[in-house]
């Protein structure tokens, strides 16, 4: 398992946590690892923390870190300040992925569209 974070005093709590990880301090949408995963999971808000103008970009680089067939497993809150659902859609799509599940909780409750939360799950199409 790797993971990624800019923040310097999250990295040391995960270190802590799970020393068996390797952990990276990156930006998702500019690093390259090297290497790609079966799964590549953004959990916790992650999209919504990255700038507005490189969401997208963010997306990309982490598809581009995909195995063939490899899943993107996103979670985020719906906010008015946060990454709107349909354009993650959007750029899922255009970045080669294809939508497998869609909740509004880890627990997989359905997804509405008065959802506070998206959970996805895209496979990186063949």
């Amino acid at each position: 398992m790797v993971g990624v974070d800019r923040d310097a005093e999250m990295l040391e709590t995960a270190r802590y946590r799970c020393p068996s990880a390797s952990w990276i301090e990156g930006d998702i949408s500019a690093i390259d690892l090297g290497r790609t995963f079966d799964i590549v999971l953004m959990a916790g808000n992650v999209i919504n923390f990255v700038i507005p103008e490189f969401r997208r970009q963010a997306l990309e680089n982490l598809v581009h870190h995909l195995n063939p067939a490899g899943l993107l497993i996103n979670g985020h809150s719906i906010r008015r300040d946060g990454c709107p659902p349909a354009l993650f859609a959007i750029w899922a799509e255009a970045a080669g992925l294809e939508l497998v599940e869609r909740w509004s909780t880890w627990d997989q409750d359905p997804f509405a569209d008065n959802s506070d939360y998206a959970l996805t799950v895209h496979r990186l199409r063949a």
